[in-house]
Formats: C-alpha cells, structure tokens, sequence
C-alpha cells in the first residue's frame, strides 16, 4: 500500500523556484502534515514543523531532485531531520513524562488511555517512530519505506523490531501486563482519526510565508574554484615535504586497524562439536558451530547507522552475491535458534533468527559513533 499525495509536482525549470516551490507546496503539504501530526505533539507542532520543512526547501531550491518519488523522499527526510532535531533537545525526563501530563488533561477512561497510548511513541526517536508511523498506520511496504529513507530493508525491519519491544515494555509498565496488539492500539490512538485535519487558513498562511521566503532568499550559487583546490593540495604536499613525512603513516591501511568478522549458527544449549562463548556486556552463553556462515571475504559494505538513541550506533552489514547465498541457505534451516556476530573474536550479539537473512544485517551492539566507524572501516579494509 501507499500514501497517495493530493498531486504530482509539474516539471518546472530551476530557473523558476518560486513556481516550482509552489507546485512542490500544493502537491506534498498534505502528506507532510499528516506525517507531522504522528511525529509531534500537538496540531500547532505539526504546523509548525511542516512550515519549517518548506522553508528548508525554499532555503535550497535547487539541491530538491526531480521527479515525484525523489521530491517526495527528500522532503519527508527534511522533515524527519527537523524533528529529530527537536527531539534530541528535549531531555529524557520531559520524553517520558510527556504521556502522564497528556493523560491527566483529559477527565475520561478511553481518552486517557488513548493519550497515553500515542505519546508512548515519545520514547522513540523520530527516525524510527516516522518508520513506525508509516508501516502500522500509513500501511506502506518495507521495500517502499527502505527508498523513501533512503535506507535498507533491513534497516527498516530493525527499527519496526526494535520500536515494537520499546512500546510493549513501556506500555505494560512495571508489572509486566500484557497489551493488545501494537498495530490496533496506535490506531484507535491515532490523532488524525479524532482531529480536524487543518485550517485551510493555517496552510494559506504558511503557503504565503514559504513563497515569500524563496522570492527574497534564493539559494546562492555554489561555485567551487579548481585553482584554490589546487593551491592548497600544493602547499600541503610541500609541507609534508618539509616535514619528511615525520609521523606520517606509511600508507592509510594503517591508518584504521582491520576487523575480523564472522558470522556463525550457534546454540542455546551445549553439545558435541560446538564452542562456548560468552556474549560481550551481558555473560549469555551461547554455543558456536565450527565452520564460519561468511567472513570479511563476503561483504561488499559496512556502514553505521544510528540507534534508538543520540549516542548510540550500530553497524549494518551487506554482504556480496556469495555471502548473500551462504546466508540465505545456513539461516533458512536455522529459525528459532541463534545466530552469532563475532567482532574480533567476541561475540556482540547473538539475536534469535525470526525469519531467513541473505542481502545484509545490523550490528546492534550500542557502539559509540566512532566505534561503529572503527568496525565499519575495519571490516571494510581487510
């Protein structure tokens, strides 16, 4: 399924950005509002949040790609970012108790409940909240969210896992009751089923305000000078020179110290043939099958990708056509039992397998930023 915009943008020459802004205006506000009011708090955050994204826009006309897909996808990436970005500036405290000071404005059962249902979603950073928002109440397809973001499928099926186990925690609270299903609860909790969408007012104003901007703001050329470039290589690679090199690694291998991966099928109880190991940070032991699934040999690229949390990182991990064969015919037989990532000789996570995995995986082991960068460029290197 997918989110229909009210239009599609017409092809308007960059040397045009008002009108094009304006086409860009008509055709996508209603589908950023809507997935602004699942991200925000409030229907004036929602505005105010879809505002800034256009204004972002108008900022940088020329840098928005063509064609509806890429419009879309870069302004829904702006908007995410903008909200992220508040986000990150509200203290834990104030995430957390935001669900309690929602419910306690509303004097009936069903609407406390709703309220606290939907600012639950508060614990998640926007990034996976908006994955959550658009897979359980937008309805659109992994493989489609993974090209809006601009990220892997398997990225995304992490951050809808992960988001799951948070909301369920949160949602039982303390003595661990069960709740009804993730999907139902968001959706009887969903605002846009229980609000007006907008003031055709609010959106005229904002229309007014975003045009004006681009007519009075548009976007500076950016030139950039071969000679100064050459300039400065030249007086670097003198200063180097000058210095012999002192210090100087060799050659960049050096540089980043390479990283052994491997990824094996293990066990939850002891047996015959297998190795005990001891899960890094936790002591879990599990029991790892002889024969590495794939090594460093089988991937093609390593990136970080970003947790739940500002300061945290994981790594994903896309295997090449062999290692992608081997992953899919090892986990295929392997489901329900564990599967271990090993870094270097340590185990950092051995997740139980739900389904088959062939193109790619994610290191979620709650590395710091240059952590996941080390493991990444490790990987890479070797």
């Amino acid at each position: 399924m997918r989110v229909d915009v009210a239009g599609v943008a017409p092809v308007i020459a960059d040397d045009r950005p008002v009108e094009r802004l304006a086409s860009l205006f008509d055709a996508y506000y209603d589908r950023l509002y809507r997935l602004a009011r699942r991200l925000a708090p409030s229907p004036n955050d929602a505005l105010d949040l879809v505002q800034e994204t256009f204004l972002k826009a108008a900022r940088s006309a020329r840098s928005i790609p063509r064609g509806p897909a890429n419009e879309e996808a870069w302004l829904v990436r702006v908007l995410i970012n903008i909200r992220r970005d508040q986000w990150r500036k509200m203290s834990v405290r104030d995430r957390l108790n935001t669900a309690a000071s929602t419910a306690t404005k509303h004097p009936e059962p069903a609407l406390v409940a709703r309220a606290t249902v939907w600012q639950a979603l508060n614990i998640l950073a926007p990034r996976r909240r908006a994955i959550f928002v658009m897979c359980e109440l937008e309805g659109i397809a992994i493989p489609e969210i993974a090209t809006l973001l601009g990220i892997s499928a398997i990225t995304v099926r992490w951050h809808l896992s992960m988001g799951r186990r948070a909301l369920k925690q949160f949602l039982s609270g303390d003595q661990g009751e069960p709740v009804q299903e993730i999907r139902d609860l968001l959706r009887d909790a969903d605002p846009l089923r229980h609000e007006q969408m907008y003031d055709p007012r609010d959106r005229e104003l904002c229309r007014q305000a975003v045009l004006a901007a681009a007519f009075i703001s548009p976007e500076p050329e950016k030139v950039k000078s071969p000679s100064r470039i050459a300039f400065f290589a030249a007086v670097a690679l003198l200063l180097l020179a000058l210095l012999g090199l002192r210090g100087w690694p060799p050659f960049y291998g050096e540089l980043q110290a390479a990283v052994r991966f491997e990824v094996r099928l293990a066990e939850d109880t002891p047996s015959a043939g297998l190795r005990e190991a001891k899960m890094s940070g936790s002591g879990r032991s599990v029991y790892l099958h002889r024969v590495p699934i794939v090594t460093n040999a089988d991937i093609a690229a390593a990136d970080i990708v970003q947790s739940d949390t500002p300061a945290q990182y994981g790594v994903e991990v896309k295997f090449n056509a062999a290692g992608t064969e081997k992953m899919r015919e090892a986990t295929s037989g392997h489901i329900g039992r564990p599967l271990a990532i090993i870094i270097d000789g340590r185990v950092v996570i051995a997740p139980v397998l739900r389904t088959p995995i062939d193109a790619s995986a994610i290191v979620s082991g709650n590395f710091t930023k240059a952590q996941a960068a080390r493991i990444a460029n490790g990987i890479r290197s070797r």
